[in-house]
């Protein structure tokens, strides 16, 4: 008769446990069915969103890469004011390191800042008073080119 009480509480038990555990399965396949298409869609604007940045960095980069380039042509050329070149200069600098330090941080700012001591060539028809300056400007998109290669943007 104890045999017959203790199967009959097994059962009772199995079936109150299979009610309760049942619903909860059917609820937690119906929340990963609904979750799941909502999660992949969130991954999905988060990669788009950073693939969009990285974009708009490479863009900017470019941009400031090439105009760099631009302004070392004017201090090469000896028609153009030395005092509008050299300002035309610290405009481009403050902007670059505006854009690193936003974009990269402060590391890559004082990175930009730094200066080879070795004298490289390409300094023929640059007038004597603006060797420094485009010395130091030759220096400055070298380095930009340099973070370019570095961070696979340019």
């Amino acid at each position: 008769m104890d045999a017959l009480i203790n199967v009959g509480q097994f059962l009772a038990a199995t079936l109150v446990l299979a009610a309760i555990h049942f619903p909860l399965e059917i609820t937690r396949s119906l929340l990963n069915f609904g979750v799941a298409p909502v999660a992949r869609y969130a991954r999905g604007q988060k990669t788009r969103k950073i693939a969009m940045e990285v974009a708009q960095t490479r863009e900017r980069l470019a941009y400031l890469i090439d105009e760099g380039q631009v302004l070392l042509a004017r201090l090469r050329d000896s028609d153009r004011d030395t005092d509008a070149c050299r300002s035309h200069k610290r405009a481009w600098t403050a902007q670059v390191e505006e854009f690193l330090s936003s974009d990269f941080g402060n590391a890559y700012v004082s990175r930009f800042q730094a200066r080879p001591i070795v004298d490289l060539d390409g300094i023929a028809g640059v007038p004597p008073e603006r060797l420094s300056d485009w010395k130091d400007l030759r220096d400055a998109v070298s380095n930009l080119k340099l973070f370019g290669t570095e961070l696979q943007l340019a």
